[in-house]
């Protein structure tokens, strides 16, 4: 299989308009392709160690487009396509 820029498993076998992510042994992400106009796909996914995950993808070349923290704590790395799809990544809030 072949690992994204991200650092997630691709080409998972799936239709022709799918593809697919594999998140964690036994958890993936199946995205469908839709009609109309590119751009609309939004994904979020929460992960243990926000700052490892991004450490991982800057290593491979890709910065976050955004990053958000919340009220609570909790912090989001967004990252975008030419196409303006998003994968967005969230992470608990930093230990103190």
């Amino acid at each position: 299989m072949v690992r994204t820029a991200v650092g997630l498993r691709a080409g998972l076998p799936t239709p022709r308009d799918r593809g697919g992510l594999e998140l964690a042994e036994h958890r993936f992400l199946f995205i469908n392709q839709g009609e109309g106009s590119p751009g609309g796909a939004l994904h979020t996914v929460f992960v243990d160690d926000l700052d490892t995950l991004v450490a991982g993808i800057r290593s491979r070349g890709l910065e976050p487009d955004e990053r958000e923290t919340y009220s609570n704590g909790v912090r989001k790395a967004i990252y975008r396509d030419a196409d303006g799809n998003e994968i967005g990544f969230g992470g608990p809030p930093q230990s103190a």
